[in-house]
């Protein structure tokens, strides 16, 4: 019975020594997941976007929610310009994806032989440019879908993948 006294006196001191342990565990499963890593990618293009356009001839509207014949679409950037406005889906995805335009879903590839299906972007893209159109009712919305921080994949991506980071 000391033995199991001593041993949980031990554990209970090196927990104290270490109580900070679970908030940075929490900390790395906030950081690596999903929805952490699309803000990211959205805040990325968004802090490009204001820094690259001059406010006095493009208009950046972020974040924006219009409504659907199914109930609402959340578009992340739309850009109002001289020449035309241009909506701009954002993905922070990683590994290599395998799809082609017309296809539902594509597979996402990680290492280690690990794949998921997602979501095609570019028809994502297309149900928010039917929403813009619909909601100021003019044509020639042009589609951008801009995939963050994907691995090259030796140039085997999806068709209309045209760079994989934010641009310097």
């Amino acid at each position: 019975m000391v033995e199991t006294v001593q041993i949980l006196d031990l554990f209970l001191q090196g927990f104290s020594d270490f109580w900070w342990a679970p908030f940075i565990g929490v900390f790395f499963w906030w950081l690596n997941s999903a929805r952490t890593k699309g803000r990211v990618g959205e805040w990325a293009v968004q802090s490009k976007l204001g820094a690259g356009l001059d406010s006095s001839t493009y208009t950046v509207l972020q974040d924006v929610t219009l409504p659907t014949a199914r109930g609402t679409t959340q578009i992340d950037h739309i850009v109002l310009s001289p020449f035309g406005i241009f909506v701009i889906e954002t993905k922070n995805w990683s590994g290599a994806l395998y799809g082609s335009l017309d296809q539902a879903k594509w597979t996402q590839a990680f290492g280690r032989g690990k794949k998921v299906s997602v979501q095609n972007p570019f028809r994502q893209n297309y149900a928010h440019v039917k929403a813009v159109v619909r909601s100021v009712g003019i044509r020639g919305v042009h589609r951008i879908v801009y995939l963050y921080d994907l691995e090259d994949n030796d140039g085997k991506n999806p068709q209309g993948i045209l760079h994989a980071g934010v641009p310097g």
